[in-house]
């Protein structure tokens, strides 16, 4: 379990600060050497300036003290050395769109639940089964009148997927997924079904690479504005690299829809993370780069990126002390009207978390 808490304050725009929170509860169990069981929910509610410049999972990822093993696993290449630190990175934050905050007022709740269930067939081949259920909506302070409330009041998304992969040697992994997904929001409803093929490698022992293509097929129930095409390729690609001092992560990612439901259409993405950390040193320095782009949808063409770079203190074991600064614009057009919002932000945070407990 994690809750975290936090409070904004503004200089300007003091109506845009407030009481940030979410909490994060995980279960992770191995009933035999070959089966895994992974369950995880989260809630959060938060300003709109704290949800929009909250760490990626790709930031996230970066900073965990992970062999460069368990740090190629994450993207889906070999496996984990253990079940515990695959458990952990279950339950790690999903990347959110810069641009989807547009849609918002000052606050946002958002609630997800996943579950994941591995197989494991032999020392090469495994098959996952996955479903994952998320949904956003939009609150206002008492203080706004009805004018003011964004266009998008509520949005949901529902997922279900299997999976296999296959070790074709001790540094190359291929994957297949195929996945159902719901969507509903104020614009459209519908089903998207999609199928994906993946390839990673590990070249040699400090940097990895991974691919994967595929193709969607769009049904839509419900659609107000011209509707996305109905087949749309998706694809993408990450690379990494971790040295003694250094880790480096680029990715790069198109789908054809939102995971918490806000839309179909193109939906890419592309981020990068760099963090400097000497060998048995608590400090560290991090820089994190995001953008993402929605359109082909009929009511929305937006795009959003933001740039962070800080320094952090790791007190204790399960204390870290962590200074950092941002900068985020997001831009674009919605129903015809142009939005734009270009935020500065410095952020002072003290994080606990207690040890896992295995059994």
């Amino acid at each position: 379990m994690l809750y975290s808490g936090s409070y904004g304050g503004f200089v300007r725009n003091t109506g845009l600060g407030g009481l940030s929170q979410s909490l994060t509860l995980h279960l992770g169990r191995q009933f035999t050497s070959k089966w895994l069981l992974n369950l995880s929910g989260s809630a959060q509610d938060s300003t709109q300036v704290e949800y929009l410049n909250q760490p990626s999972s790709l930031s996230v990822v970066s900073q965990l003290p992970l062999t460069f093993d368990d740090l190629a696993a994450s993207f889906s290449i070999s496996h984990f050395t253990n079940t515990q630190t695959a458990t952990a990175l279950f339950s790690s934050p999903q990347f959110e769109s810069p641009a989807r905050n547009l849609l918002v007022g000052t606050r946002l709740v958002t609630y997800s639940g996943q579950i994941g269930l591995t197989y494991a067939h032999s020392s090469r081949l495994s098959f996952q089964f996955t479903g994952f259920t998320a949904a956003g909506q939009f609150r206002t302070d008492s203080s706004m009148s009805p004018a003011q409330f964004g266009p998008l009041a509520r949005s949901m998304g529902i997922n279900a997927g299997v999976g296999m992969s296959y070790s074709l040697s001790p540094r190359t992994t291929f994957s297949l997924n195929a996945g159902e997904t719901y969507i509903q929001n104020r614009y459209e409803a519908g089903y998207v079904s999609s199928a994906t093929a993946t390839l990673g490698r590990k070249m040699g022992q400090h940097w990895f690479l991974s691919g994967f293509a595929g193709a969607t097929f769009s049904q839509m129930a419900r659609q107000v504005y011209t509707p996305a095409p109905s087949k749309q390729w998706t694809g993408g690609g990450s690379l990494g690299y971790q040295g003694l001092q250094h880790t480096l992560i680029a990715s790069y990612n198109r789908t054809a829809a939102d995971a918490y439901g806000f839309s179909t259409g193109k939906n890419s993405t592309a981020s990068g993370s760099w963090v400097w950390r000497r060998p048995a040193s608590r400090w560290s320095v991090f820089a994190n780069a995001g953008e993402q782009q929605i359109n082909g949808n009929g009511y929305a063409d937006l795009q959003g990126w933001t740039v962070s770079g800080g320094v952090s203190n790791r007190l204790t074991p399960q204390t870290v002390f962590t200074t950092e600064y941002s900068y985020s614009n997001d831009s674009g057009v919605l129903e015809g009207k142009f939005q734009d919002l270009t935020i500065h932000m410095i952020r002072l945070s003290l994080s606990w978390s207690p040890a896992p407990v295995y059994r």
